[in-house]
């Protein structure tokens, strides 16, 4: 990575065993040239702590962070809060992820409170919610009809 210090776009998506944690030390390394305008994580199941490495550099031209389907993830960096010129941040079907967010109150809150636009989805859950009452009326209705 210190050798792209141009890369403005980073898409890291399914990737199963991808562990992005930097041992103490490395990540101080040439990343203060890092300057990325768009970060996007997607599908990272063993992403637990958010790489603040990948952020460290780019707290003067991050525009855009999106956060899919990373439900293991605890909470987001702290650095996020120094990072001035993000302008958009998309957090969708990250379990809780709507709770730690919630204006004023979330454990996060203070972190993203300074970001322009905000996307906080559920949509996994809401899917979820439709299939299952979907279901209950499909057999409700079996029952129904059977008894007919």
């Amino acid at each position: 990575m210190k050798y792209l210090t141009a890369l403005e776009i980073l898409h890291i998506e399914d990737c199963e065993n991808l562990n992005l944690m930097m041992e103490e030390g490395k990540a101080d390394q040439d990343l203060s040239r890092f300057s990325l305008q768009r970060l996007i994580l997607k599908k990272l199941p063993e992403l637990v702590e958010f790489p603040e490495w990948l952020l460290r550099g780019s707290t003067n031209t991050l525009q855009l962070l999106k956060v899919r389907w990373c439900d293991n993830l605890k909470e987001l960096p702290r650095c996020l809060q120094n990072i001035v010129s993000l302008q958009q941040l998309v957090i969708e079907d990250c379990d809780g992820w709507s709770e730690r967010c919630e204006h004023g109150k979330g454990e996060d809150w203070s972190k993203i409170a300074h970001i322009l636009k905000l996307f906080l989805t559920v949509l996994r859950s809401i899917q979820q919610m439709i299939l299952q009452q979907v279901k209950v009326r499909y057999h409700g209705n079996s029952a129904e009809n059977a008894n007919r």
